[in-house]
């Protein structure tokens, strides 16, 4: 069985559903400390042709070690409705872009004020609608205890896993610290390539962006494609 364990994000890229579709299942790891200024909280998009970073306000306790499935966004500075209008300028105009902005209002406009919930409610319904059947499971559920990649080992045990699928980022911990390595389990490390697609109103090609900007533009069935596209587990 593949496992794969990632951080609830923000409105993620095309990435994180190959994750998903390469996983028998996928962990939201929202037991751990939440870090300010990172993808938990932020993502891109495009807009007026270039790169644009959306970025969620949140409430961050005076020398807190506030777990992420703590942390509650600022309702005070409306940043749900300046998101909104951003998007809207940025995508109602695109061939499925009314699609995505339903569901975007769906999920986090009409979603409370719990950064993690907003974030995983988004990601499953996108799960759903691109037809993914991974089973979704939350750290905070299973009760392991360790860091960084002893965390993620333990948690790959505790689900009976045999396989650990790995963003490329984590690569360089998880073999300095050895602990996969030294219990002989497999890790593969996912080598993600975004495919290039018809952006409108774009000359050239802007990677990297949130999986809403793939979703406007080619919509539900013919972003699968692209999403299984970027990266494929051979020889397993």
């Amino acid at each position: 069985m593949i496992i794969s364990i990632m951080q609830p994000t923000y409105i993620p890229w095309s990435g994180y559903f190959n994750l998903m579709l390469n996983s028998d299942v996928f962990v939201f790891h929202d037991d751990i400390q939440f870090e300010k200024q990172c993808w938990q909280q932020r993502n891109r998009i495009v807009s007026n042709k270039k790169e644009y970073m959306l970025s969620v306000p949140v409430k961050i306790k005076h020398n807190s070690s506030q777990k992420i499935y703590e942390i509650e966004t600022v309702q005070d500075q409306n940043w749900k409705q300046k998101h909104l209008n951003i998007m809207n300028l940025a995508y109602k105009k695109h061939p499925f872009g009314l699609d995505v902005l339903r569901i975007y209002e769906e999920t986090i406009i009409k979603g409370g004020a719990n950064l993690c919930r907003l974030n995983t409610e988004f990601i499953i319904k996108i799960k759903e609608m691109l037809g993914l059947k991974t089973e979704i499971v939350f750290s905070s559920s299973l009760n392991v205890d360790g860091r960084k990649s002893e965390k993620v080992y333990n948690l790959c045990k505790k689900l009976n896993a045999s396989t650990y699928l790995s963003a490329a980022g984590s690569k360089e911990y998880i073999d300095k610290e050895g602990i996969f390595s030294k219990n002989n389990f497999k890790v593969i490390y996912q080598n993600y390539i975004p495919q290039i697609y018809p952006q409108k109103g774009i000359d050239g090609f802007i990677p990297y962006m949130s999986v809403v900007d793939l979703l406007a533009n080619v919509g539900f069935e013919n972003a699968l494609y692209y999403i299984e596209a970027g990266y494929k587990i051979e020889n397993i």
